[in-house]
């Protein structure tokens, strides 16, 4: 009876069940975390740039090359300190518009997100190179000061 009411509960909060039967069969909701009309234009998602015939890797790769500073946010559609820095995020890339925000799904873009071990992970890219990364929650004043150190 537990499970019933753990399963309805689920299904009242949004949440669905699905079965993958290997990596490619089932990708994860690309809006899962995020309203299109509150994405910043230079809040960046990584599946929103990839198209079936592009490399998410190239892609990546473009953005940090195209770019003086990049702040790139590693995160988990169904990770809550992920859900609670994307308004963070947002927050201050009104602040900095000559910054790039590149989100990537470490799920779906898990070539991308190479060795990434826990998220949140913040990595700050200064004309194509890592200059710091972090995992773990950052507040509004740390990301701030953070980007105002390299810019």
């Amino acid at each position: 009876m537990k499970k019933l009411y753990a399963i309805a509960w689920l299904i009242v909060c949004g949440l669905t069940f699905t079965s993958c039967q290997s990596e490619t069969s089932c990708k994860p909701d690309a809006t899962a975390t995020r309203n299109p009309e509150q994405t910043k234009s230079n809040v960046v998602y990584l599946h929103d740039i990839v198209t079936k015939n592009d490399n998410a890797q190239s892609q990546f790769n473009s953005v940090l090359k195209e770019n003086q500073l990049v702040l790139v946010d590693y995160y988990a559609s169904w990770c809550d300190p992920c859900k609670r820095m994307s308004p963070v995020i947002d927050t201050v890339a009104k602040q900095f518009p000559n910054v790039v925000f590149l989100k990537v799904d470490v799920d779906q873009f898990s070539n991308v997100a190479t060795g990434i071990r826990s998220i949140p992970v913040l990595r700050l890219f200064k004309n194509g190179k890592q200059v710091y990364s972090q995992p773990g929650g950052k507040s509004q004043r740390e990301i701030t000061s953070l980007i105002k150190k390299y810019a």
